[in-house]
């Protein structure tokens, strides 16, 4: 009898694409893209340092994505890799998560998710930031995006902001109030409210979308606006 000893690593490419809020609290959409799979291989998700993965949903023969209904309170990295039935992993990409607190200021390269309460995302000034500022909010809070940074990007939106934790006692209200040149490829600055609350975008700088929009804000079907404080009598 002959034994074979696979140790072939999958050589088919993988790439994050995408971190989106869900319509249910702490549960963001991770998808991606991929080379066609054998018949023996897979690709699989960790968010805890390669400690715990998961298996994907292969919605198509070249694109995944995964539901993850982890509650992230903490900074973290998601890992994506493609394995085979024996074991043999092949190549490991990542995309960093930052979970900001209140005036957290943002790296270049980071998907941010807000969480808890909401909180505010501040733009520095330098340096510049050339790759889309995609943050999600999870939160029943309002979230803000400020600052006096410039963003140029060469693929996709240069912002955008998504919400689905608000509540009709806690909306998660967004506003985005920014001073530096605002340039995307695709728009330059996204807002979608997809739960209760309200948009405002205020900007002093130019704002440029190449292929689509300046500004474009809205509600999606399960977006409700807020209502308005009541009067006092």
């Amino acid at each position: 009898m002959v034994f074979t000893l696979d140790s072939a690593v999958p050589a088919e490419a993988i790439a994050i694409t995408a971190i989106l809020g869900n319509s249910s609290p702490n549960n963001l959409i991770v998808s991606g893209t991929n080379g066609a799979l054998s018949v023996d291989e897979k690709i699989q998700i960790s968010s805890d340092g390669g400690t715990t993965w998961t298996n994907v949903v292969q919605d198509t023969r070249t694109s995944w994505s995964l539901a993850d209904g982890t509650t992230h309170s903490t900074n973290f990295t998601y890992q994506a890799r493609i394995v085979d039935s024996v074991g043999n992993i092949g190549t490991t990409v990542s995309q960093a998560v930052l979970v900001p607190g209140s005036g957290t200021l943002f790296s270049p390269g980071f998907a941010v998710d807000f969480t808890g309460t909401g909180g505010d995302l501040v733009l520095g000034s330098s340096p510049s930031i050339t790759s889309t500022v995609d943050a999600i909010s999870t939160a029943d809070g309002a979230v803000a995006i400020t600052g006096s940074g410039n963003v140029t990007t060469s693929f996709a939106d240069a912002i955008d902001l998504t919400a689905s934790g608000g509540t009709q006692s806690n909306p998660s209200n967004l506003s985005v109030g920014l001073s530096g040149a605002i340039t995307g490829a695709a728009n330059g600055v996204l807002v979608v409210e997809n739960a209760f609350g309200n948009v405002a975008i205020d900007t002093a700088g130019p704002v440029i979308g190449q292929a689509g929009r300046g500004i474009l804000a809205e509600e999606s079907a399960t977006g409700i606006a807020a209502a308005p404080p009541a009067a006092k009598e």
